[in-house]
């Protein structure tokens, strides 16, 4: 069971850059993530195997199963290789972090490989290996948890699967799970899963994984299991944000819907909501309950395009390896090596589009005033970091193709109209910036 081998061209990296890009675009990015997940997991068994680890057995066995439930269920393994936490984890182990967490050995492997089983129906047995038994906490990526009681901590316990009947058995008890494993029931905590109907039958579907240890890096603070009224809370937020971009921003809602697989809640910080991806956790938004409907559907646009360029410098180099300095962002109060700065530009290049397309959405004087003011700020951000970055020697052939793509983009709405006022307030705005920025920073950085 191999992992496939994938290419881009100069031509598909402008387009991505430009936003003109099309589905087969966003499919070879999600394809090339999946197939390094899969890489990456066969990895981890060859080692084990190799090392002589104590729960190789335990990896290669999974790895079996996998290999069944890509013959008879092809669909809900791909769905497992997309899942943000398993390449997260996959990532870590190959990483050699397995010291910092019991969660990393490689016998975890039939934990994914149990959610894949139950995904497509197949029937399994799943023994649960030692390392998942610690604590009593079972994590079944993309799918939940299970909170075992005591008589179920046995070598012997296991996961089985049959006829959509799901259930954790070992020689002294057993733990049925609910059939749909979405919800709650006794010693299971299901991840949600929001589906949020945009009209016109554009439909997002999204889990809200509160649970799993590798939803994202720990330092990034995501919170604890949400209450029912929490989950509520959350659920009309996403609906209302996905009407938001499903009436006025059809483009970046069928890149969500393309990319996005789950939500993870993660603590205010200062006061201030906040947002997130993880390069290792691909295909995964970790963001603070926005304050509202608006906030949501300007974050998954931001955040969305950090998503599709981290997958896509995991498939062609944009930048050379010789690299150094740290460089003037417009949207930071500290300085940036080149490929953060091109990931800086390429998210507010989408918040810069998103208000434009917001300014005929408005409904009153002071919404249009907003949306003219934030989109003239972030163009003429994304301007100056396009000057900057035009014909740098550094970027690769590639790399030209994606800001050139940029500029594109930029150049097209430069004859947008805006209130004069509005354009002076956005013009203060990073002016003002800039010069916090130069008092804290300058001489030292470029």
């Amino acid at each position: 069971m191999g992992a496939r081998f994938h290419s881009v061209t100069c031509q598909q990296v402008r387009t991505l850059g430009e936003g003109t890009s099309t589905e087969a675009d966003l499919a070879l990015l999600t394809a090339g993530e999946a197939s390094r997940c899969l890489a990456m997991l066969a990895l981890i068994v060859r080692d084990a195997e190799a090392g002589r680890h104590p729960e190789a057995n335990a990896a290669a066995a999974a790895w079996q199963l996998l290999a069944r439930v890509r013959r008879q269920a092809p669909g809900a393994l791909a769905e497992l290789l997309r899942y943000p936490s398993v390449g997260a984890w996959a990532a870590q182990v190959v990483a050699g972090e397995q010291e910092t967490s019991p969660s990393l050995s490689p016998g975890r492997l039939a934990l994914i490989a149990a959610a894949a089983a139950v995904r497509g129906g197949i029937t399994c047995t799943v023994p649960l290996p030692p390392s998942a038994l610690d604590g009593g906490v079972v994590h079944f990526p993309s799918l939940g948890m299970a909170v075992l009681p005591t008589d179920l901590r046995h070598p012997k316990a296991a996961l089985r699967h049959h006829d959509g009947v799901t259930d954790i058995s070992g020689p002294r008890g057993r733990l049925p799970l609910p059939r749909r494993l979405d919800t709650e029931a006794p010693g299971w905590h299901g991840l949600q899963t929001v589906l949020a109907d945009g009209g016109g039958g554009r439909q997002l579907r999204l889990v809200i994984d509160d649970a799993d240890p590798h939803r994202l890096p720990a330092d990034l603070k995501p919170t604890r299991q949400l209450s029912p009224a929490q989950r509520e809370e959350w659920r009309l937020r996403i609906a209302g944000g996905w009407r938001i971009l499903s009436s006025g921003h059809q483009r970046t809602a069928s890149e969500v819907t393309s990319i996005i697989r789950s939500l993870v809640p993660i603590a205010i910080r200062d006061g201030d909501m906040q947002s997130v991806t993880s390069r290792r956790a691909f295909g995964s938004i970790g963001l603070s309950l926005p304050a509202d409907d608006v906030q949501m559907a300007l974050t998954l646009a931001h955040e969305v395009q950090h998503a599709k360029l981290s997958a896509l410098m995991d498939l062609v180099p944009l930048v050379s390896g010789r690299v150094t300095g740290v460089f003037y962002a417009p949207w930071r109060p500290d300085p940036r090596p080149l490929a953060s700065l091109l990931q800086g530009m390429y998210a507010h290049l989408e918040v810069a589009r998103f208000w434009r397309h917001q300014r005929t959405a408005a409904t009153g004087a002071a919404e249009l005033w907003y949306a003219n003011v934030e989109f003239a700020k972030w163009r003429n951000a994304c301007g100056q970091v396009a000057d900057f970055l035009h014909g740098r020697p550094e970027l690769t052939s590639c790399g030209t193709a994606f800001v050139d793509g940029m500029i594109n983009a930029l150049r097209a709405w430069q004859n947008d109209s805006i209130p004069a006022e509005a354009a002076a307030k956005a013009t203060r705005e990073i002016s003002e910036h800039k010069r916090e920025w130069d008092a804290r920073h300058r001489p030292t950085v470029k």
